[in-house]
Formats: structure tokens, sequence, C-alpha cells
């Protein structure tokens, strides 16, 4: 059967490469691709690639659209698109124009017959569920689930396309960037609600350095309050995180940030609340002030 990936960086595409092997040889994969000029090379067998006009590579229902026009030329049964916010919008939309079943933030990919089996976490991630849809289907894989495929010389296909949309982008304000990158830091000092000013964010980015940790934070610090860029939040509808050591400060532990945290291998905690969630979740835990246990760790780590 034929697949065809799409993603927004070549990091997922080439975990997206991996899990298409399930399903298909080189051979049989399409990588597609809303870009510019592009090289030779791809982590599948073919690459083919569309320029769209203006900012509308960014505009879900043109890409869609786009990948509908890729399946019904190259007979695609599978479509594997990765999990970013983009790819559920494009997934969700490509599932209803072609009518086709999807199931999102799949991992654990399997073939029954003429089914595709996918395991996906549910109840914020304290369970796994089994799910079953029949191909042709459309999956969105869960980051981190599989192996980056090599890159490897590949024939590329320019083609002309301009696909039918009634939205348009006339603007993009770009997000404040994160200087660390969360998914693969090895220890991350996160705060949350327990903060009572912007300005002492210093204090808890003074033992972040400490450690040599990233900073993350709750939801209420990025969303509700803007005192962090989004891309630091830490949870189920922000980054999952996998780290060594996660320390959790003035953080509650609701199932909403628990879902983001629960692969990490050491969680500490500092809250006053020793009633809080966060302390049922974690492996070391101090019931106390921040602002006069936090100083301590910096005093302590920065005297040994």
């Amino acid at each position: 059967m034929r697949v065809a990936i799409f993603a927004e960086n070549e990091k997922d595409l080439a975990e997206l490469a991996s899990a298409a092997s399930i399903f298909a040889g080189r051979e049989e994969m399409i990588e597609v691709s809303i870009a510019g000029e592009e090289k030779n090379i791809s982590c599948c067998g073919r690459k083919v690639v569309y320029k769209l006009k203006g900012k509308q590579e960014l505009n879900p229902e043109a890409i869609s659209n786009v990948l509908r026009h890729v399946g019904e030329k190259y007979g695609i049964s599978v479509f594997l698109l990765s999990t970013s916010k983009l790819c559920r919008a494009v997934a969700s939309i490509l599932s209803i124009l072609t009518d086709t079943e999807c199931i999102t933030d799949a991992f654990d990919l399997s073939i029954e017959g003429k089914d595709v089996l996918a395991s996906r976490g549910v109840f914020a991630g304290k369970a796994t569920a089994r799910l079953r849809c029949s191909i042709p289907c459309i999956l969105t894989i869960k980051q981190g689930k599989y192996n980056p495929a090599e890159k490897v010389p590949c024939e590329v296909i320019y083609e002309d396309f301009t696909p039918p949309t009634k939205l348009n982008i006339v603007e993009v304000s770009e997000p404040q960037k994160a200087s660390v990158d969360l998914k693969s830091a090895r220890i991350i000092v996160s705060v949350g609600r327990g903060l009572k000013r912007k300005d002492d964010i210093s204090m808890v980015e003074e033992l972040a350095k400490a450690l040599g940790a990233a900073l993350g934070c709750s939801r209420p610090i990025s969303s509700d309050l803007g005192w962090l860029p989004e891309e630091h939040h830490i949870g189920l509808t922000g980054v999952s995180v996998k780290p060594d050591l996660y320390i959790a400060i003035g953080i509650s532990g609701q199932l909403q940030h628990l879902a983001g945290i629960k692969d990490s291998k050491i969680i500490a905690a500092i809250n006053t609340d020793k009633s809080a969630p966060i302390f049922q979740a974690c492996d070391y835990g101090v019931v106390g002030d921040m602002y006069k246990v936090v100083p301590e760790l910096v005093k302590l780590l920065k005297s040994s």
C-alpha cells in the first residue's frame, strides 16, 4: 500500500517515515512538502513539493486539499501526520473531505487484515486505549514514539496545484520563541500559579541556571497571565516532556499538567499545600514556601 507523510519539520518527518515503514517500503512512501526549493533528500522514497501563494502554507484548509489531491493522484491508502496544532487541524479537515477514519496521537501501530490498530493515551494520559480503524485512514503520530529514519537521496517531484480554499491568511504574527527545547532537556524547573509576581520568575530562573536546567511553566503562567511565552507551557495542551529530573514549583498538579510530565524519571515538588495533587505524583516533595525554599536551594547549589 502507498503511504504519504506530512509534517512541519524534519525531525517529525523522520519519525513519521519510521512509522510508515509498518505499512510500506520506501518505494511506496511519499513525503509531501509545502515549501519552496527542496534538496534531493528525503526520509522516504519520493518527495512531492508544492509551493502555495502568500501565507497559505499555514492554511489547514489549503493543505488538506493538497493532501486530498496527492491521495487521489498517487493512490494513497494511509496518511501519517505529526501532532502539531496545524497538522491536527489538517487531519480533521482531510478526514471530512475524504470521508476517511482518523485517529489522533497514535502510536504502537500494527496491521490486522484490512484494519489498522493504534494506541493512544486517554484520561489525560492515565490510561491507554487500543483503537481500530479501516484502511484507508488518517493518523496523527505522537512525537517521540518512533526513532527518526535516516535521510536518503530521493526523487523530487515539483507539482503545480492551486488548492481550493475559502480561508485567506493575510498576516501571521510570530510567537515569542523559547530559548530552550523542553522536549530534549534533561532537567526542567517549572513554575506555577504559586508565583506571586512576574518579576519573581528571575528567582526560579536562578535555580534553573544553577542546575543547568530548562525553564517550564504551568498553563496559567503562560496562557492566562502571559508571564512566559507559550513554548514554556508544559501539560496536556502544551509540551509533553520526559526529563531525568522535573522540579515543580508552586504547581498544584492538576491532571492537565500531570499528563505532560508523566514520563519524567524523577519528579520533585515544592508547594505550601500539603494536600496538593502534585504530592501524589512526585517522588520527592517539600511542603514549604517557594520564596524560602528556592533561594536556599540556590545557595546550596552555588556553595557546592
